[in-house]
């Protein structure tokens, strides 16, 4: 089995609340952007960078001038930039190799499922010419939400095997080269922990770090069972 992980530099922007400020002595984009490379691009696991995610347009010339760093200094691996934002597609495509659009249009249980938006996310990502993977929902959209019961929770719809299904040849019929899956909440741990994985065996982290990280992972994850048993559901907010 092959496991590859994403190098998501886009936690040095800005805009981010929980960025890493630091990486040991480095603490400029530029100076973390470039410690990356070197440490990590000849790592087996290293996939591709990603340099943007859902990120505002004032925030852009940050990511235009990430991915122009990480093109000049590790051309082997290519740069991939996300936006949800129809109106900033065409400009994000430009801050990447691979621009991925996505769309998550599957809400609560009686609403409509508009699948048209990937067709309208698709036709404004071409605008800027990069080659386009299609980012999909495979999520329960109540997971993001602030439900406190568990009735709340039921209210919203986990994707069907049909709807998933739909989406990824929509992107496939306009033109998207790969199809990625969005998967919360394991998706963000999974992204998490491999990255820190490959700083870990790069001298980069410590692996006191992330044992932390790892039980509290478990920690959060053992008190959601806890409370699903007791019919309390725990909704993660934007603290986490």
């Amino acid at each position: 089995t092959l496991i590859y992980t994403v190098l998501t530099t886009a936690i040095m922007l800005d805009f981010y609340r929980y960025r890493i400020k630091n990486i040991g002595s480095a603490s400029s984009m530029e100076e973390k952007v470039l410690l990356t490379v070197k440490e990590l691009s000849a790592h087996p696991a290293s996939l591709f960078y990603f340099v943007s995610d859902e990120v505002p347009g004032e925030f852009m010339h940050q990511v235009i001038k990430m991915r122009e760093l990480l093109n000049l200094h590790d051309p082997r691996h290519p740069v991939m930039a996300l936006s949800n934002d129809p109106k900033l597609q065409p400009q994000f495509s430009l801050a990447g190799d691979i621009f991925s659009p996505d769309a998550y249009p599957v809400m609560k249980k009686n609403s409509f499922r508009d699948l048209k938006m990937i067709t309208e996310f698709m036709s404004q990502s071409h605008r800027g010419g990069a080659a386009i993977w299609g980012t999909a929902q495979s999520f329960n959209w109540g997971y993001f939400r602030n439900v406190k019961t568990p009735e709340q929770y039921q209210e919203y719809a986990d994707p069907s095997t049909e709807e998933m299904r739909a989406m990824a040849l929509l992107f496939v019929i306009e033109g998207a080269k790969g199809i990625i899956f969005y998967n919360d909440p394991m998706a963000d741990k999974i992204l998490v922990l491999s990255a820190m994985l490959c700083m870990v065996s790069s001298h980069l982290c410590s692996p006191v770090v992330l044992i932390i990280v790892l039980a509290r992972e478990f920690l959060v994850s053992s008190l959601r069972l806890v409370a699903a048993s007791q019919n309390v559901v725990i909704a993660a907010d934007k603290s986490g």
